[in-house]
């Protein structure tokens, strides 16, 4: 009995805490994923946003200094 104790507390100190169980019994929260999503889009949207404001930016200094 002693061994088969010793045998499944080393099984369970390999176990990665940091790492999800694929247990199909799991419940999902779908108001996280929800929030999940509108964060990478918010994120997406801000990216795009500087990217343009980047170009539109060198396409007037381009012109200014093409005008003189």
């Amino acid at each position: 009995m002693s061994g088969e104790n010793l045998a499944d507390d080393t099984l369970i100190k390999k176990r990665d805490p940091g790492v999800s169980s694929t247990n199909p019994h799991q419940k999902v929260d779908i108001n996280n994923l929800f929030a999940k999503l509108k964060k990478e889009e918010k994120s997406k949207k801000k990216e795009n946003l500087i990217l343009l404001s980047l170009v539109i930016s060198a396409i007037g200094i381009t012109g200014v200094i093409a005008s003189f």
